[in-house]
């Protein structure tokens, strides 16, 4: 489980540097290692492209830490 946690941290880290705390980051990645999934940069892009696209612009859901709550990948 360790080993997965690392995985999705470096994984994740470029997408996320400029946007998340270390505090933040450490949590996305354990978000993804409790319900294991291993993150994948294009999956959390089209999940942020289709949540910008169906929410006005002042919808709580664009927050990056709302996706964050639960890794899933959309269909």
């Amino acid at each position: 489980m360790y080993g997965q946690f690392c995985e999705n941290y470096d994984e994740s880290y470029p997408v996320l540097r400029e946007e998340s705390s270390h505090d933040f980051h450490r949590f996305f990645a354990l978000s993804y290692t409790i319900h294991d999934t291993v993150f994948e940069q294009n999956v959390y892009e089209r999940l942020m492209r289709t949540i910008k696209h169906k929410t006005s612009r002042f919808s709580a859901l664009r927050s990056l830490y709302t996706v964050t709550c639960r890794p899933c990948s959309i269909e």
